[in-house]
């Protein structure tokens, strides 16, 4: 399925493949030649509306992606805390894969989107604003078409590459009973030593980014790794007081173990996930990095037998 047969006509297909290459000649510079970090805002919204409701409506204190009044709906989030329960995943990001699963399990079989790559979602996307502008009267001028590129461009820095984002309410959480924890201890010692997150690696997918057929052998077996990486984690019980971390180190394997998959996928490549992944490279890198030091911080502080002492 292309981007192509969503277009009424010939005419418009032309003028936004012009805009698309338009498009992803300024992405290319602005988020790869000159990368900066912006709110989170994983989706389009570029409809010129009337908006009467009051500046508390879109108050957002924490400035995670989600506005007070919507963490106000979540228990388990607080308004003042970007990363209410410390996962890595900020709460606006947390809000809209709840959404999302949710929507996917009462569609079933039904949800259209799970049948089309990240470069078709975005193609629709991005087609169904500018159907929008249009109907509503409105004119792409510099100012709606700036927004509509940094909407996009957002997009694409927070676009989950693998099946879903992880949160830790998806773990096996234990007890932080002394035996559960030295058991997860002993358990992510032995991974960090089988699954070392390494620079080779890294270059690999940069590398292959550019001619991936040269490296597939080379990313068959780097896939295999992270794939079983993340499985070994996800089968994990992990002690409440360290589940953030784990679920921050188990979301950086799992972008990584996505976008290598996606470069084994031949003719049928996403580009755009190829992008999202040069795009959010380092970040991934800063997640996984951080987890893992916070994570062995713990087992220093657990190599004290007196703190499960009372």
């Amino acid at each position: 399925m292309h981007i192509r047969s969503y277009l009424p006509s010939k005419k418009v297909r032309i003028i936004l493949l012009v805009f698309v290459v338009a498009l992803i000649a300024f992405l290319l510079y602005r988020f790869v030649v000159r990368p900066h970090a912006k709110g989170t805002q994983g989706f389009i919204d570029v409809m010129p509306v009337e908006d009467n409701r009051s500046s508390e409506y879109y108050l957002d204190s924490d400035h995670d992606g989600a506005y007070d009044w919507e963490e106000a709906l979540w228990a388990e989030l607080d308004p003042n805390n970007p990363d209410s329960d410390g996962d890595g995943v900020l709460d606006g990001k947390y809000i809209r894969n709840k959404l999302s699963l949710a929507e996917r399990e009462r569609l079933g079989d039904a949800f259209v989107d799970s049948h089309l790559t990240e470069t078709e979602k975005l193609g629709r996307s991005a087609f169904t604003a500018l159907i929008a502008i249009a109907q509503s009267g409105g004119d792409l001028d510099s100012l709606t078409e700036e927004q509509f590129q940094d909407n996009i461009g957002q997009y694409i820095s927070d676009l989950t590459l693998g099946d879903q984002l992880y949160t830790r309410d998806q773990l096996n959480l234990v007890e932080d009973t002394k035996e559960n924890t030295y058991r997860y201890r002993d358990s992510m010692m032995q991974l960090f030593k089988t699954y070392p997150i390494a620079t080779s690696d890294i270059e690999l997918m940069i590398e292959a980014t550019n001619n991936p057929d040269e490296y597939q052998g080379r990313l068959r077996s780097t896939s295999k790794k992270y794939n079983e990486y993340l499985s070994e984690l996800a089968s994990l019980e992990v002690p409440y007081v360290i589940a953030g971390r784990h679920t921050e180190l188990m979301n950086s394997v799992s972008q990584i173990s996505a976008g290598l998959d996606n470069l084994l996928q031949g003719a049928d490549i996403d580009e755009l996930v190829s992008l999202a992944l040069l795009v959010q490279l380092e970040s991934i890198m800063n997640s996984s990095v951080d987890a893992i030091v916070k994570i062995n911080i713990f087992f220093d502080v657990i190599s004290d037998p007196s703190i499960f002492e009372g």
